[in-house]
């Protein structure tokens, strides 16, 4: 995929079935740059069918929770992504990994995003996320997941010029196509926003979002 990856503890237990991950840090394999970090995970899978016999084997992922991660999300002057050397894994494998049932718990993690054509930078900190099965699928067939998200205390600089104390909060419905926008609230000394809207694809990234917003000017 890209990625180059070591860890402190990568450990497969038994009962209950679980990967147990610990120091985690993945890195572009051409450039070593940072791409995420996560001090603690423990993932909680299930393999379907288990005494069939058959060759394959789907391995469903039930339950991720992390506690502690960064993230680097980062442009450069053409504006290409830290995340441009990143691949599909198209290996073929007897192990088949399916995520349509999974709930995702992230705690104390922190965002630093930085795009220097645009002179932006920002870091989100004390960021929770959460994500879990919605009903039904999307009008492609793709499963859609709830969405939750929160971060505090975090900071933002156009060119030069911090703005502190930011809060935000994000819900919504999302799937791998694209995702509706049910409420993001950003609060900060100088503005508060409430957008809401849809995304209609990541990439390209297209998007219509309403704003409501107050600014001290």
């Amino acid at each position: 995929m890209g990625l180059s990856f070591k860890a402190e503890v990568f450990e497969l237990e038994t009962d209950p079935l679980r990967l147990v991950l610990k120091n985690a840090e993945f890195n572009d394999l051409k450039t070593g740059e940072k791409i995420f970090f996560i001090r603690d995970a423990r993932i909680a899978l299930s393999i379907d069918n288990l005494f069939a016999w058959q060759i394959s084997r789907d391995v469903s992922v039930r339950n991720t929770e992390i506690d502690g991660a960064d993230l680097w999300i980062k442009f450069d002057e053409n504006g290409r992504s830290n995340f441009a050397n990143l691949v599909e894994d198209t290996t073929e494998s007897n192990i088949n990994l399916k995520y349509d049932s999974t709930n995702f718990n992230l705690r104390g993690a922190t965002l630093h995003f930085g795009d220097i054509s645009r002179r932006l930078d920002a870091e989100a900190r004390n960021v929770s996320f959460t994500a879990k099965p919605a009903n039904g699928e999307s009008g492609q067939g793709m499963q859609r997941f709830s969405i939750e998200a929160e971060a505090a205390d975090s900071i933002f600089n156009y060119d030069g010029h911090a703005v502190r104390d930011i809060s935000i909060l994000l819900r919504g419905v999302t799937d791998s196509g694209g995702a509706e926008i049910s409420l993001l609230r950003l609060q900060s000394p100088v503005t508060n926003a409430e957008l809401h809207g849809r995304i209609y694809s990541w990439s390209p990234f297209r998007y219509d979002l309403a704003v409501q917003s107050t600014a001290d000017l």
